[in-house]
């Protein structure tokens, strides 16, 4: 489902930028367009998903299987490299959600967790910088 959100995200947000002189999204990023634009298409289609399922639209899996697969995810895609935009925007993703305290990583048994209480403003909060940064 996450997949799919994923895809359909690619779509939100603006494609020119807000002021008196809108340019494309993509031209005023240059090089770090792909991986903002990977980075928001992750992290929107996960703050969808919460949507959808407070709505009542989607009813499994269940919001914590969606952050717990979401983190174990996005070491799938880092391996791809942080040269590659997928990579590099699960690392800007998983750092602004660790900074966050949505999620948590334990120096001594050395384990990832989601943080359940803060991991959706988290979500949240990233979904609207991104956003805003593209229309900006």
């Amino acid at each position: 489902t996450h997949i799919l959100l994923h895809e359909v995200a690619h779509s939100n947000g603006p494609h020119y930028t807000i002021g008196p002189n809108p340019e494309t999204v993509r031209s005023k990023l240059q090089e770090f367009y792909s991986t903002i634009e990977e980075a928001k298409a992750d992290i929107t289609g996960l703050f969808a998903a919460a949507l959808l399922l407070k709505e009542g639209l989607l009813t499994a899996p269940s919001l914590e299987q969606f952050y717990v697969t979401y983190l174990a995810s996005a070491f799938r895609s880092i391996r791809f490299g942080i040269n590659e935009a997928h990579g590099l925007g699960q690392c800007i993703q998983i750092n602004y959600i660790l900074e966050q305290g949505g999620f948590e990583y334990d120096e001594k048994s050395k384990i990832f967790s989601v943080n359940f209480v803060k991991v959706s403003q988290a979500v949240s909060n990233l979904t609207r910088e991104i956003l805003m940064m593209q229309g900006d």
